[in-house]
Parts: structure tokens; sequence; C-alpha cells
């Protein structure tokens, strides 16, 4: 009986290492990634954070038309920072003093200015981005510290 059932079991064994020997994990390509980039200025009393988004070819139409929120083909100022928002309040943005009593102060940026493409067609080719101009008060000088500053959006398919 041991026989019986042996061969068949071996048979659908090597079959299933088989299958899974060839397999290999799923990766990325550039053309349904985003590039994100971040110029940080600060100040004594703000700190001013340039945030360009360019979302690859495959994923730049949905982006666009994702923001287009009256169907216009179009992106007004207004659709642009209501598209942006929602991305930046899921942001942890902290800094915590060095002083050893500190507790970390949470940044609440806001959204001076929002570059958004005017064509779509160079838009999907790369040749215009996303830019978001962010700012934040500061309560009062800040002095040495440590700043934390973490983004999830399409975090998986993003390169930062």
């Amino acid at each position: 009986m041991r026989s019986r059932w042996f061969k068949p079991f071996l048979f659908f064994a090597l079959i299933g290492l088989l299958f899974h020997a060839g397999t290999r994990p799923a990766q990325a390509h550039p053309a349904d990634m985003y590039t994100q980039t971040y110029t940080l200025r600060l100040s004594a009393t703000q700190a001013t954070l340039d945030w360009t988004i360019s979302p690859g070819p495959l994923l730049a139409s949905s982006v666009w038309y994702e923001a287009d929120s009256n169907g216009n083909e179009a992106i007004d100022d207004e659709e642009a920072r209501a598209w942006v928002a929602p991305l930046l309040a899921a942001w942890e943005s902290t800094f915590t003093s060095a002083a050893a009593s500190a507790q970390p102060l949470t940044l609440n940026w806001e959204i001076p200015a929002v570059s958004w493409p005017t064509d779509l067609t160079a838009f999907e080719l790369g040749d215009t981005v996303i830019t978001a101009t962010l700012s934040a008060t500061f309560p009062e000088p800040l002095g040495a510290g440590q700043w934390v500053i973490a983004n999830p959006y399409a975090e998986a398919i993003s390169i930062n």
C-alpha cells in the first residue's frame, strides 16, 4: 500500500519544487513608481519644504484624473491643493529638542502653493512634475534637536 501512494506523492512534490524554484519576487518597474524629492529650508522661525512628486508614465494619468475633480481636464490651484492636502495630513512631522525634558513638537504644515503641470502629455512623459511648497511656523526658536519627517504616500512604490 505504501508504494501505491508514494509514487504519486513524489511526482507532485517534484512538480511543486520545480514551480517553486522558478519563482522570483515581483519587482516594480520605474514606469509604475513615484519619484519624490524634498528640499528643506530652515530659519529660526519656520521651515519651508518643496516636495516634488513625479509619477511614472503608467501612474501619471490616474494622478491627473484623481485631482481633476470638475472633469475639465485641467488642474486649477484649488484642485491641486485639494489633492495634496490629504497626502500631507498623513505625514509624521516632529521636532524633538536636544534638551532632556523636551517633548516632541508636531509641525503643522500649510500649503502656500502647488505647481501642477499644465499638460497631461508632458506629465506622462516626465517632462513636468508636481511641486508642493509647504511651510510650518515654529512657536519658538528650536535650537539643536532631531527632525522626523515621514511621508507614507505611495511608500511601497516610491523612490525618495
